[in-house]
C-alpha cells in the first residue's frame, strides 16, 4: 500500500500570469507533471483559485487523457470563493470542479484566513509543490514557505529573469 502523500502533489501560484510568460509557463507546468508522473506521483491538489491554479488544474486534466491513472483533487477554501469573479471565470471554474476526482471544500463561507488554511491543507497533504513564484510576499510564497518547512519537493515553474 502506497503512502498517498508520497504520490501527491500540489500547486501555488499567484492570480495573475503575465500573458508574455504564460507559454514558458504551461511548458514548465507539464514538464513538471509528466517528470512527477514517471517518478510516481498521480494525485495532483490545486486550490481552485484564478490564475496558476487553474493553469494547474487544466494541466492536470489534459495529461489525465493519456494518463488515466492521474487524480485531480481540487481543495477550496470557502464554498463561495468564486464570489465576485466574472462569468466566465465563474464558467471555467464549474467544469475544473466538474471534471475533478475528487473536490475537498473547507468552509461553507469566507473568512479571514481561510485562504492560509487551505494552503497549509494542501501541503500537509503532498510530498511535492509545483509553484508559479514570482514575488515572495504574497499568498504563493507564504504557500511555498510552508512546503519549505515541510521538506515538500519545490519546482519553480517562473521564467527565469
Amino acid at each position: 500500500m502506497t503512502d498517498e502523500r508520497s504520490v501527491s502533489c500540489c500547486f501555488t501560484g499567484h492570480r495573475t500570469v503575465p500573458q508574455k510568460d504564460r507559454v514558458a509557463v504551461a511548458d514548465r507546468l507539464v514538464r513538471t507533471v509528466a517528470k512527477l508522473y514517471e517518478e510516481g506521483y498521480r494525485r495532483f491538489i490545486a486550490g481552485g483559485a484564478l490564475g496558476f491554479d487553474t493553469m494547474a488544474a487544466s494541466a492536470v486534466i489534459a495529461f489525465r487523457r493519456t494518463h488515466p491513472d492521474v487524480r485531480l483533487v481540487l481543495v477550496l477554501p470557502c464554498a463561495d470563493q468564486d464570489a465576485g469573479w466574472g462569468e466566465a471565470d465563474r464558467k471555467t471554474y464549474a467544469a475544473q470542479k466538474a471534471e475533478a476526482d475528487e473536490v475537498v471544500c473547507l468552509a461553507d463561507r469566507y473568512y479571514d484566513g481561510c485562504m492560509r488554511v487551505r494552503n497549509q491543507y494542501m501541503v500537509d497533504h503532498a510530498s511535492a509543490c509545483i509553484a508559479y513564484l514570482t514575488r515572495l510576499r504574497s499568498g504563493a510564497g507564504q504557500t511555498v514557505r510552508m512546503a519549505e518547512a515541510a521538506s515538500l519537493r519545490l519546482f519553480n515553474t517562473a521564467p527565469e529573469k
